[in-house]
C-alpha cells in the first residue's frame, strides 16, 4: 500500500483549510481526489488529516526555533503544510524519518516555490539533528 496519494490529499486539503476555514472531516469529504483513495489510504488520510489539524500549533512550535527571522505567519501555505505532515510523520507516527522527509521533498518540487524543497530539507535536517543529540 503507498501512502503517498493519502499525503498529497491531506496536504492539499490542509491548505485548504489555511485559505477557508472549515471542519477538516467535511473538507476531505468534499475533496476531488479524496473518493479515488483506497480504503486503506482513506484511513490514513482521515488520521493525518485530523492530528496534522489538532495538533498544528504543537507542530509550529516544533520548527519556529530553527526559522531565522521568520515568523511561522510568513511562511508559504505549502512550507508550513508540508511541515506539519512531515514532523507529525516523524515525531508522532510510525513514519522513518527519511520516508517522511523524501515524501514532503516530492510534494514540495510540485506544490512549492523553487526554495521550498531545499528550506524544508534545511528545517527538518535540523531539528532531526538537535533531536538526535538529546
Amino acid at each position: 500500500m503507498s501512502l503517498s496519494r493519502a499525503r498529497e490529499t491531506v496536504f492539499q486539503v490542509l491548505c485548504a483549510l489555511d485559505l477557508s476555514p472549515s471542519s477538516p472531516k467535511k473538507a476531505l469529504s468534499l475533496f476531488n481526489g479524496y473518493a479515488a483513495l483506497s480504503e486503506d489510504e482513506k484511513k490514513y488520510a482521515e488520521s493525518l488529516l485530523t492530528k496534522v489539524f489538532r495538533f498544528r500549533q504543537k507542530l509550529d512550535a516544533l520548527y519556529k526555533p530553527h526559522l531565522k527571522r521568520w515568523k511561522v505567519s510568513r511562511l508559504a501555505t505549502v512550507d508550513r503544510n508540508l511541515l506539519r505532515i512531515a514532523l507529525h510523520e516523524i515525531f508522532y507516527g510510525d513514519v522513518p524519518p527519511p520516508v517522511a522527509i523524501h515524501e514532503v521533498l516530492e510534494l514540495a518540487k510540485r506544490y512549492g516555490n523553487e526554495q521550498s524543497p531545499s528550506f524544508i530539507h534545511g528545517i527538518l535536517g535540523s531539528i532531526l539533528k538537535k533531536a538526535s543529540r538529546k
